[in-house]
């Protein structure tokens, strides 16, 4: 497979020269996502010089990117992507311009990073509850989570399978990396884990591993109440949109525990706190309610949170519980789930809301 990558990239970088020697229009074609549908793969032609500024930088992006990978294949350097950024930090202005780069080649060539010879940098983070975990990895080696309650980078090597001591109770994903360490120690029958805003693949392929392996463990997300929220919770569920997926990991099942807008705004303590949202959130929130995943029956809850946040025009933060009582998020926390475990089948918490005060409320929206 490596082989047939660097045969491919060679195949851009010499028609690019080819056509530059003759004096032609520089042409290169890339699959990619449909905006509208994940599912759905389209080719998309980049030009040089293109229709504007913009497609002629991403032309000019994507054949450094190719030309950097292909030397770095024939010199059998394995490299992080920060590494690709630093190879030519003039040309690129930021490295999250690499990171899509590099994500459309995998995209187009249907491999994983590691083919490109482009490895991952460990960065989401784990904590188990008070019991053991140990992941055994496609390398052979195994990795021991004996310390309850100890953070844990989660490792970026593939997962054979995973084992605790004993079965979690739930799993949380939590968006902030502040959030959860402030969750440290407050959920002991359950595994918390965070990608510190969108995750990546490895935090990902681990949530998945978890999920197969204890069937039985609701899988909870919380995260802001703006659109970001309800695109990162999104993220975890299916991947990234320009992610391929070569661990062919099934689409995950995760209850949208909150932050609610509506709890902040009917609590008399947090209400203070809401924040009004930017130009860009109403234009990611607009955006999104445009898409045809988001008006699916198990996206309800999000599609509410969304149509609400653009009604009040304001959006909450978890910050906001945890900055005005240092229990009150861990409550709010616990008895979510404790009404998801004891009370109600997931099917009905799908279509109703599980927290304080929205029992009390009419919604502001009704499809």
């Amino acid at each position: 497979m490596k082989f047939k990558v660097r045969k491919e990239l060679q195949s851009i970088v010499d028609q690019t020269r080819s056509q530059i020697e003759s004096g032609t229009k520089l042409t290169m074609y890339f699959k990619q996502i449909s905006d509208m549908d994940y599912s759905t793969r389209v080719q998309r032609l980049f030009e040089f010089p293109g229709r504007s500024v913009k497609e002629s930088e991403n032309f000019a992006l994507l054949l450094r990117v190719c030309s950097i990978i292909l030397d770095n294949m024939k010199h059998n350097k394995v490299v992080p992507v920060r590494d690709v950024y630093y190879q030519d930090v003039a040309f690129f202005k930021s490295q999250n311009q690499v990171v899509n780069a590099v994500e459309r080649l995998c995209l187009m060539f249907r491999v994983s990073r590691e083919i490109m010879n482009i490895t991952q940098s460990p960065n989401g983070l784990i904590i188990v509850g008070n019991f053991s975990m140990s992941i055994a990895f496609e390398n052979g080696q195994v990795e021991e989570l004996k310390e309850k309650y100890t953070v844990s980078l989660i490792p970026v090597e593939k997962i054979m399978h995973i084992n605790c001591s004993k079965i979690p109770r739930f799993v949380l994903v939590v968006e902030k990396e502040a959030v959860f360490a402030h969750l440290n120690g407050k959920l002991p029958d359950g595994i918390l884990i965070t990608g510190k805003g969108f995750p990546d693949h490895a935090t990902r392929r681990l949530l998945n591993a978890i999920s197969v392996t204890y069937p039985s463990a609701p899988i909870f997300g919380l995260v802001d109440s703006d659109p970001h929220g309800i695109l990162i919770l999104r993220t975890y569920e299916q991947g990234a949109k320009q992610e391929f997926d070569t661990d062919y990991m099934r689409p995950l099942k995760i209850m949208y525990l909150g932050v609610y807008i509506l709890d902040l705004a009917l609590d008399p303590k947090s209400s203070e706190f809401l924040v009004n949202l930017t130009p860009n959130d109403i234009r990611v929130a607009m955006s999104t309610l445009r898409k045809s995943w988001i008006h699916e029956p198990k996206y309800y809850l999000q599609k509410r949170e969304l149509q609400r946040g653009l009604f009040m025009r304001m959006k909450g933060e978890m910050n906001i519980l945890e900055s005005s009582d240092s229990s009150k998020l861990a409550e709010y926390v616990k008895m979510g789930i404790s009404k998801y475990m004891h009370d109600k089948p997931f099917e009905e918490m799908q279509s109703k809301s599980i927290i304080g005060y929205k029992r009390k409320c009419r919604p502001l929206f009704v499809d």
